[in-house]
């Protein structure tokens, strides 16, 4: 078992009176909350501690956190009237409005410019005016009118800023409070560079506006990427076998038979880089060739070099294909708990990915899914279908979900690859009736009044 990030996290003087202490034996946490706790504002500050979202964080009634992280050379700890600074920037709230960043992101994006620098070499700042109403005049005023006003931030505050930085390093927190959103339909396309190609940004994971069409999206992104790595490969390939053989670089001694892709393998590569007629037409050659032993022969040497080579590239998609697979399977097991009647199913020969009526064949829309089965497949996207690891709090993971699907969801979570640790704060018995067991239990909560903390 893997030593936790976070080893425990201290609210002292919530809401006035409250102090309020979690602390993680493990890389899973289950809190058991009555209503009135104050479990929500305790995540949320949890969230905005750990991603230096000072905006989000002062807007918090407390006296001061304090946060043990494993690497951190000593507890981190912040005063609620060191960031008070922070406290009202109206055009940065109104900024963030425009794009799926946090205002302590635009913040940032906005202190990296120096004076005279265009904002469009910025991601998020270029992402903003897209999709904003103002001209480049009145977006540069704005940004200027921003950079002058931001607020000056205390020694201690920076110093615990770059310690979460540096330990968390490009951990992802993956934060879904009660209100997930899993129907937000599709963005609409920003006003400007409408019809110029999509190029690939880090998806912000503070998950209340993720919804099933970023799942779409995602999807179809990644099975676009395969298809033009597959592609490009083949050219890359093709192209190079002239300049090797005449290099005098193809050595038959140094290919060996077990290193040419299968039939079926070469039959999925060639349905995404050919036409119809020519891929049935070379994989029935290949296949006889392959089952009459004749690939083996001197005269197909350069052929089996090129073989050879496209092996890897197979490999390599298959790499990038078995999470969007993983994926689906882990949707299945949920989809077939509930009953027989739908299927997530990857057509690998297509590129998609649909979920199937089993009895009629039919395709069923996403958006047609009960409440329960969004969750899942928004929740499991994030884990197989975005790269990098990631700490995952959850606010109330038995939302819509059967008693069956609450026994087992957070066992799935923390065994998914890319979470590396879990917080997730319950009304529910269900959620922890599996082998998080040893991990459930209340939150400390103890209470006193100001004047007698002082």
């Amino acid at each position: 078992m893997t030593t936790p990030k976070i080893e425990s996290f201290k609210i002292f003087g919530l809401h006035g009176y409250k102090n309020v202490e979690i602390d993680f034996s493990g890389p899973a946490r289950i809190i058991i909350a009555e209503n009135g706790t104050g479990k929500t504002t305790i995540l949320s500050a949890l969230y905005a501690f750990l991603k230096r979202d000072f905006y989000r964080l002062v807007k918090i009634n407390f006296d001061r956190i304090e946060c043990i992280i494993n690497g951190a050379s000593e507890p981190l700890v912040v005063a609620r009237n060191e960031i008070q600074s922070f406290e009202s920037n109206s055009d940065l709230e109104n900024l963030s409005k425009y794009v799926n960043h946090s205002v302590a992101d635009i913040r940032e994006a906005i202190s990296r410019l120096d004076e005279g620098d265009s904002f469009s070499e910025d991601a998020i700042l270029h992402e903003i005016y897209a999709n904003s109403p103002y001209d480049m005049s009145e977006f540069n005023e704005l940004v200027s009118s921003v950079r002058k006003s931001m607020p000056s931030v205390s020694k201690r505050v920076i110093d615990v800023s770059d310690q979460l930085g540096a330990v968390l390093g490009s951990t992802e927190l993956l934060y879904l409070p009660t209100y997930r959103r899993v129907e937000l339909p599709a963005a609409k396309p920003a006003r400007r560079f409408a019809n110029r190609p999509k190029t690939r940004q880090p998806v912000p994971v503070d998950s209340v506006r993720y919804g099933l069409r970023d799942v779409q999206d995602r999807l179809a992104e990644i099975l676009s990427d395969i298809q033009r790595y597959s592609a490009s490969q083949y050219r890359t390939i093709s192209a190079s076998i002239i300049d090797d053989a005449l290099g005098g670089k193809i050595n038959p001694d140094l290919i060996k038979a077990n290193e040419l892709p299968d039939i079926e393998a070469l039959r999925l590569f060639f349905s995404r880089v050919e036409t119809e007629k020519s891929k049935t037409d070379r994989i029935e050659s290949l296949k006889n060739l392959y089952e009459t032993g004749a690939i083996q022969g001197s005269d197909q040497l350069v052929l089996r070099y090129f073989l050879s080579k496209l092996n890897a590239v197979v490999d390599r998609t298959k790499q990038l294909e078995s999470n969007v697979e993983k994926f689906a399977e882990k949707v299945n097991v949920y989809l077939n708990m509930s009953s027989d009647e739908k299927t997530l199913t990857y057509d690998s020969n297509l590129m998609k990915v649909i979920v199937k009526n089993n009895f009629t064949g039919s395709e069923i829309d996403l958006d047609a899914l009960s409440s329960g089965e969004k969750q899942v497949i928004s929740l499991f996207s994030h884990l197989y279908l975005d790269p990098g690891k990631k700490i995952v709090l959850i606010d109330e993971p038995e939302l819509s979900l059967s008693i069956d699907w609450q026994k087992r969801l957070l066992t799935d979570v923390i065994s998914a690859p890319s979470c590396e640790q879990l917080l997730a704060i319950t009304h529910s018995p269900f959620i922890f009736e599996n082998e998080l067991d040893p991990f459930a239990g209340p939150i400390k909560i103890s209470r006193e009044l100001k004047q007698e903390r002082e």
